[in-house]
């Protein structure tokens, strides 16, 4: 049988082969760069989120102390980066120094080996107690004719121990939260004061104020152990602020109370505890970066306890106080992202973002005070 070709059953010529081979390429390579775009965002989405997760947590972990360390304020003798105490507080006056002057900024990295020491009230059960002094003593010899000569007291450390656990008895703590073995308790004056110029006058009132204070904890042997140091921070010395004399004992402290108003001279008693937050270097998926890691101090051990991970990875924290006259700590944790090296120049970058690497590998942590 003889067979017509038409132009319909002609077959496929090899341009038109040529053709569909060309557009299904052009087709499958734009899917091909579509999922390596989609992949890209994918990553780069996730990897937002982890660093806004890790931000995230390691500020939440440094606010919540944060909020409880207003007693550290006057108390705490640590140093920011330009050696000024970073826990000035200047209440009654504006800060007579230049802004920059002011202003208190600590950074820690993996490589300054730099901490930062908050002080801090546990008192969310029992809140502080006052106390009047004079419950503490009895009278051993018969009051002078002289009022302006002393009376003979003693300092009656069983009435004392029973007064504090009776003013600190809760239903999780039968014994007294003042009274419990290796807490750290703090006795302090409610007023503040500033030292006397040993050659009369006025006080320097560019310095800040502080209350008597005297810091320590019961022993195992139930004696009371003052404490003037911590590991890597002093406690502002235990001495009298006004006169600046020593004070080598509780029956002291209670002694030379500061002068108030009222019909007895009173004390307040809180328990107190100190934290402190280092960014260690770390080896992490392969590359040296750093964690942020929280120690509770530990009386009894006489150190620090073991440091917790609160956030990694992380190339810094900075903390910082715009001026002294505010009692408050801003801290900004930033995350670890090295293969971004790009200069910060805005605020919305700095703040809540990563910080970045110089070409040597050097962190440099934004300096909020910039923006």
């Amino acid at each position: 049988m003889k067979v017509v070709r038409t132009r319909w059953n002609a077959g496929v010529s090899l341009l038109e082969v040529l053709l569909v081979t060309a557009l299904a390429s052009f087709v499958f390579l734009a899917m091909g760069e579509l999922m390596v775009y989609l992949k890209k965002g994918l990553l780069v989405t996730d990897g937002n989120y982890r660093a806004l997760q890790t931000e995230m947590v390691g500020s939440r972990a440094l606010w919540f102390d944060i909020t409880r360390s207003g007693v550290g304020f006057n108390t705490l003798a640590f140093n920011d980066e330009s050696g000024r105490n970073f826990w000035d507080h200047l209440k009654d006056q504006p800060c007579p120094e230049s802004l920059s002057a002011c202003r208190r900024r600590l950074t820690l990295t993996p490589d300054n080996n730099a901490s930062f020491i908050v002080m801090l009230e546990q008192s969310a059960e029992s809140p502080p107690q006052p106390i009047q002094v004079a419950r503490f003593y009895d009278q051993t010899a018969p009051a002078p004719g002289n009022p302006n000569n002393a009376g003979t007291v003693t300092l009656n450390e069983t009435r004392m121990k029973d007064i504090l656990r009776a003013k600190s008895v809760t239903s999780f703590s039968p014994n007294g939260t003042l009274r419990e073995p290796f807490s750290l308790i703090q006795f302090y004056s409610a007023g503040l004061v500033r030292a006397m110029p040993a050659g009369g006058g006025l006080p320097n009132f560019n310095l800040p104020p502080r209350a008597h204070t005297y810091m320590g904890y019961w022993d195992a042997s139930d004696t009371f152990q003052p404490i003037t140091s911590i590991p890597d921070t002093p406690i502002t010395t235990q001495t009298h602020p006004v006169t600046g004399t020593n004070l080598a004992s509780l029956d002291q402290f209670f002694r030379q109370a500061p002068p108030q108003g009222g019909a007895a001279v009173f004390i307040l008693a809180r328990r107190i505890t100190f934290a402190r937050y280092t960014v260690e270097p770390i080896e992490y998926e392969g590359y040296q970066t750093g964690r942020l890691t929280r120690a509770v101090f530990d009386p009894e051990a006489g150190g620090w306890g073991t440091p917790q991970v609160v956030a990694l990875p992380i190339c810094g924290v900075e903390l910082a106080r715009r001026t002294v006259n505010n009692p408050s700590v801003r801290p900004t944790v930033y995350e670890d992202r090295s293969t971004l090296n790009r200069k910060v120049t805005s605020k919305s970058e700095a703040i809540g973002s990563s910080c970045r690497r110089d070409t040597n590998g050097n962190i440099e942590i934004p300096n909020s005070f910039n923006f």
